[in-house]
């Protein structure tokens, strides 16, 4: 996730087309990442009513006001990766 984040942070027409679900792998990276969350339930490191729905609302929530703030610290886009780990922990 902080990879990800790093690389939206340095690159605005990936992070504008990733929140806005223009292109199809960024829909696509949403939902492999959701499998992943869903795939984590079961060893525990993901809370048990996660799901892909909520990786969608918190990753591109985020990445849509940082977008919208015009945030461009990638030391910020960090900070929330590590906010967003946190709120998919049990």
């Amino acid at each position: 996730m902080p990879d990800l984040l790093d690389q939206l942070a340095r690159d605005r027409g990936l992070a504008a087309a990733f929140f806005e679900g223009r292109l199809l792998p960024a829909a696509k990276l949403v939902e492999m990442i959701g499998q992943l969350v869903e795939a984590a339930k079961t060893s525990g490191p993901v809370r048990a009513d996660a799901g892909v729905l909520d990786v969608r609302v918190v990753l591109c929530g985020v990445v849509r006001q940082l977008i919208v703030l015009d945030e461009r610290d990638p030391a910020v886009w960090h900070r929330y990766a590590g906010i967003i780990l946190a709120a998919l922990r049990p």
